[in-house]
């Protein structure tokens, strides 16, 4: 939630913020919110989340093609993927071990 909190004004730097890009960004923070109670069941959390990361995708970013799915897969599948291995992980307080 900090990060999308942070990443609202740092947008408003490069471009106007559009109201697609708000909702998809508090879909995500909702996908985040919701993840202790989706992540028991298989390929929920990206269900969750996938809303979100397609509405940032459509928003009107600037860049190639590419970008779009680019988007939509890092922000479906790549919150979900991360919560998932922090979890999974030993207790170390090295990331990496």
């Amino acid at each position: 939630m900090a990060a999308v909190a942070a990443a609202i004004p740092a947008l408003s730097i490069v471009r106007p913020v559009n109201s697609a890009l708000l909702v998809g960004l508090g879909l995500l923070v909702v996908a985040g919110a919701t993840f202790n109670l989706t992540r028991r069941v298989p390929f929920l959390p990206l269900l969750v989340a996938a809303p979100g990361g397609w509405l940032i995708a459509r928003s009107d970013l600037p860049g190639p093609g590419w970008v779009v799915p680019l988007i939509l897969t890092v922000a479906a599948v790549g919150g979900p993927l991360i919560a998932w291995f922090e979890e999974n992980s030993s207790p170390s307080p090295v990331p990496t071990v």
